[in-house]
């Protein structure tokens, strides 16, 4: 599997403010309760009061500190604002350039109980996790990868860099296809891996049909199997023929196997 899997798109939300953000988000996320009124009364200047809220409730939202803490929507601004008692004005810009805001990102860190995702535990029980879903699910990559970010977040994990999930997801998506294909040969005999074996020759570019099988024998039947299906229910809208090119060719699966793939619930 490619290691660079994810969209543009998805790549560039990753760890960004980039949707409206709906009201019940912001009573969830963006909500500061006594505790966090009572800490953040301890800092002095407004601009330094509002900084610290925009990134505690930053990294609730997202898990991560943005490199410009207060480039957020503006209904959060807003929302912390009239939780203040604060004016949304220019003079609070500096704070995105002060020395503060790296104090407070660790001050968060240490009294919210963020962690890295480098840490043991941490590790371990996300890839235990990601590989009962690989195992026992048929997502694609990139709704790993939206998974595994959902976790992080849920786990107050901070997000690593983009690149860095990527690599881990497609690394272990192969570790279990590894074992997948090991566990499918250690299953047939020596027998069945000949007739198997059998059905990649090729003769003059094309597949073989002789009397022991072949790829275009097993095409054939196939191809009459889901056009006897499509023949008996083509009133029904769900009794279709999915196509599927496995090696480049036209082989076919009849959509009524669909339901014997292993699903996960959401």
């Amino acid at each position: 599997m490619p290691v660079g899997f994810l969209p543009n798109e998805q790549r560039e939300s990753y760890g960004r403010y980039t949707v409206a953000i709906s009201s019940d988000d912001l009573a969830r996320y963006f909500h500061l309760d006594d505790a966090d009124q009572a800490l953040i009364a301890k800092k002095r200047g407004y601009y330094n009061r509002f900084g610290f809220a925009v990134q505690l409730c930053t990294v609730r939202y997202l898990s991560t500190f943005l490199d410009d803490p207060l480039d957020v929507p503006v209904p959060v601004m807003q929302t912390l604002a009239n939780q203040l008692g604060i004016e949304i004005e220019e003079g609070l810009r500096v704070y995105s350039i002060g020395e503060q805001r790296w104090q407070h990102a660790a001050e968060i860190r240490t009294r919210y109980g963020y962690v890295e995702i480098t840490e043991h535990k941490i590790g371990f029980r996300l890839t235990r996790w990601l590989y009962s879903l690989c195992w026992t699910g048929t997502d694609r990559p990139s709704v790993l990868f939206e998974r595994a970010t959902t976790w992080l977040v849920t786990h107050k994990v901070l997000l690593p860099g983009y690149s860095t999930l990527e690599r881990y997801i497609a690394s272990l998506r192969n570790r279990v296809e590894k074992r997948l294909w090991q566990s499918l040969r250690r299953g047939i005999s020596s027998e069945q891996q000949e007739r198997l074996e059998k059905l990649l020759v090729i003769a003059d570019g094309t597949y073989s049909n002789d009397s022991s099988g072949g790829l275009g024998e097993v095409r054939e039947y196939r191809e009459s199997e889901c056009n006897s299906t499509l023949a008996t229910s083509a009133p029904t809208r769900d009794a279709g023929c999915i196509c599927t090119l496995p090696g480049g060719h036209g082989a076919r699966r009849c959509a009524g196997s669909i339901g014997s793939v292993i699903t996960r619930p959401v």
